[in-house]
């Protein structure tokens, strides 16, 4: 094993020049900026996208899972260790900026979505387990919104409810029964391109 030494880059160069003589250094007349690293800002945006997509969702589900403990809901240590590992790996220097090589991205993708089916699934878990102990009884259909931040939050919530029968009319209340602000959004049916009329010629 080689001697290690704490040292000055001062030192480090002026041993250095004592030995250049008998060394062959090359010599490096160009920019000493990496040109691959150039744009690494926007390039591969999404893998970028897709990391801090699933630090969301892993830290959403910490939250959730931690009120869920307090139920009764085991919390599960070792996916998470397993997931935030896996996670992590792809903020590796050349995968996160975007300097790597095309493969890097293949296996990344592949990686953080095994991550997110991880961290989607204690979320799930936790505010089924959470939601099962909510008193949704009154009159209606219950809608139950989670926030995960810390302070009170005012943002569109959009929700697919699915009405027991016809109704004449629609109203959405909030917890304690006030009208809400809401909007009734159409519902779109999409056709089959196989099933599309056929252009009149």
């Amino acid at each position: 094993m080689g001697n290690i030494r704490f040292s000055t880059a001062k030192s480090f160069f002026d041993e250095l020049q004592k030995k250049l003589p008998t060394m062959k250094v090359p010599t490096w007349r160009d920019e000493l900026y990496f040109e691959y690293h150039r744009g690494v800002q926007t390039t591969q945006a999404e893998t970028k996208k897709r990391v801090r997509t699933t630090e969301e969702l892993l830290l959403n589900a910490e939250k959730f899972s931690s009120f869920a403990m307090l139920h009764g809901r085991a919390y599960p240590s070792e996916e998470f260790g397993r997931a935030w590992r896996d996670l992590l790996f792809d903020d590796f220097h050349d995968i996160l900026p975007g300097s790597g090589i095309a493969v890097n991205y293949l296996d990344a993708k592949r990686n953080l979505e095994d991550v997110s089916r991880v961290g989607r699934g204690i979320l799930d878990g936790s505010v089924s387990e959470i939601a099962a102990r909510i008193n949704t009884t009154a009159l209606g259909v219950p809608v139950v919104v989670f926030n995960s931040m810390s302070w009170p939050r005012d943002e569109v919530v959009e929700a697919e409810v699915q009405l027991p029968s016809a109704a004449p009319a629609i109203q959405i209340v909030d917890g304690a029964g006030k009208p809400a602000t809401s909007q009734l959004a159409p519902v779109v049916t999409r056709v089959p391109w196989s099933k599309q009329p056929a252009a009149p010629r």
